[in-house]
């Protein structure tokens, strides 16, 4: 599991869908997420799950992305 923390006021809308299809087409498989919120925390926060065997692959898109 992973997880991502947005700030009160972002608009991530879309961001789950986007990342889920990037997730499924790298990986081969889905993901299931837990999407809530928690204004004691700062906001939006999705915790993302996917095949134990695929997490440190999963890490690596994340990242990449992140750099893009």
């Amino acid at each position: 599991m992973f997880s991502f923390h947005f700030a009160d006021q972002a608009d991530n809308s879309g961001f789950v869908g986007w990342l889920a299809t990037r997730l499924k087409v790298e990986l081969g498989t889905g993901v299931f997420v837990v999407c809530g919120s928690n204004r004691t925390r700062g906001g939006t926060y999705d915790y993302w799950g996917c095949p134990i065997d695929l997490l440190d692959q999963a890490i690596t898109v994340v990242e990449t992305l992140r750099r893009t």
